[in-house]
């Protein structure tokens, strides 16, 4: 009986270890930084919203 109690414990223990590190080593990685939006190019000028 000790030895299926801490069987039960150990395999998911040892599950989970192996997930966390294999995600930190082999996870996502954001290389690219963040995305930047390429500005407009108009030969319009800019008009003001409200005209008085």
């Amino acid at each position: 009986m000790s030895f299926t109690a801490f069987f039960a414990i150990c395999i998911p223990g040892a599950d989970f270890l192996i997930y966390f590190f294999s995600k930190m080593a082999y996870g996502e990685k954001n290389l690219a930084g963040p995305r930047r939006v390429p500005p407009v190019h108009s030969n319009e000028t800019q008009r003001p919203i409200c005209a008085i």
